[in-house]
């Protein structure tokens, strides 16, 4: 039981690393993208309708950035406010995960929707129940049970940081193509 709960635990701490990297890289790229357009922005060579659009789209990419920010923030209990309510949407009564036919116990969407406690967590991986966990399994256990909502938040948070980045990257591509267009055929 020990060797499937390290291996379980390793799981989840990789999953946990890979989605802050993504987060991070996300962070870097509208970083970037804000701070080479405020030099854009600035410029007295661009026509002012450019420089609006481009104020705009640097604006509203403050958006991804602030929910890949927030994936960062560490769980306390202490929220309040927008985080208390960020974190209510992300609560474990409201995580979706897509029922199969055997227990993903390695899988911290399964875990954190499924599991509520390392209890629950000891009788699923021995269903047999041939073990008495020790104490240094039933704290791995109980790292796994919080490490799964850990990486839950963090997952979800850049979901939805990537979907409205894409949302804004067509939103921007289509407003520039009608713009083009405008001043191509009107002479705006």
């Amino acid at each position: 039981m020990k060797d499937f709960l390290e291996k379980a635990y390793a799981e989840i701490s990789d999953n946990i690393k890979f989605s802050e990297a993504k987060n991070g890289a996300l962070i870097t790229l509208n970083s970037a993208i804000i701070a080479l357009g405020s030099g854009f922005v600035f410029s007295e060579g661009v026509s002012l309708l450019y420089r609006w659009l481009f104020a705009l789209f640097a604006t509203v990419l403050i958006f991804p950035l602030l929910f890949s920010l927030f994936s960062f923030r560490a769980t306390t209990g202490s929220e309040r406010g927008l985080v208390k309510w960020v974190y209510s949407l992300l609560s474990r009564e409201k995580a979706k995960f897509v029922p199969t036919s055997t227990p993903k116990l390695m899988y911290f969407g399964y875990i954190y929707a499924n599991v509520k406690s390392a209890e629950d967590y000891l009788k699923e991986v021995d269903a047999n129940n041939n073990c008495i966990p020790n104490s240094i399994e039933y704290q791995l256990a109980s790292q796994i049970v919080d490490l799964s909502g850990v990486a839950y938040r963090k997952f979800v948070l850049f979901n939805i940081a990537i979907k409205s980045e894409l949302f804004i990257f067509i939103g921007s591509f289509l407003i520039s193509l009608i713009v083009l267009a405008l001043k191509l055929f009107c002479a705006i």
